[in-house]
């Protein structure tokens, strides 16, 4: 959950800056670029989660539980 929280923060500064609003040009194209990356972490993230979720039994029966109260 941690790496998806990178993700979101790197995907919160990218959404937020454009290229033209930058100081000097690199800046604005590095902030704008990471959006990428910052879609690739919290895509894992949330792969990993959905992996050690399917191959937990039990933590699948607390959630199966949880729903049907």
């Amino acid at each position: 959950m941690i790496i998806a929280a990178y993700g979101f923060v790197l995907f919160y500064i990218a959404g937020s800056a454009m290229a033209a609003q930058a100081a000097y040009l690199p800046y604005g194209i590095v902030s704008v670029s990471s959006a990428g990356l910052s879609c690739y972490l919290i895509y894992i993230d949330i792969y990993s989660s959905a992996v050690t979720v399917s191959q937990d039994a039990a933590l699948r029966l607390s959630i199966r539980k949880s729903l049907t109260e």
